[in-house]
């Protein structure tokens, strides 16, 4: 049985973000912007991020774009 540590890999993995809930949510909990390098990292854990899009009214977050192009996040 494997530990917590070690990946449990088992398959392709999706990942559909709520761009607009999320940067609320971080900017008045915690003061920051949204790392969406981590939500990455954390899905690899999962298995092999084959898909990740971003869901917002971009016409009120187009300065996050470029940030979503270089994570590898499609809006």
């Amino acid at each position: 049985m494997p530990n917590k540590r070690q990946k449990q890999v088992s398959g392709d993995v999706a990942i559909v973000i709520d761009y607009e809930n999320l940067f609320y949510s971080i900017r008045s909990n915690y003061n920051t912007y949204p790392n969406l390098e981590n939500i990455l990292d954390v899905a690899e854990n999962y298995g092999r991020v084959a898909c990740s899009q971003a869901f917002a009214d971009w016409t009120h977050f187009s300065k996050s774009l470029p940030f979503l192009f270089s994570s590898g996040v499609q809006p």
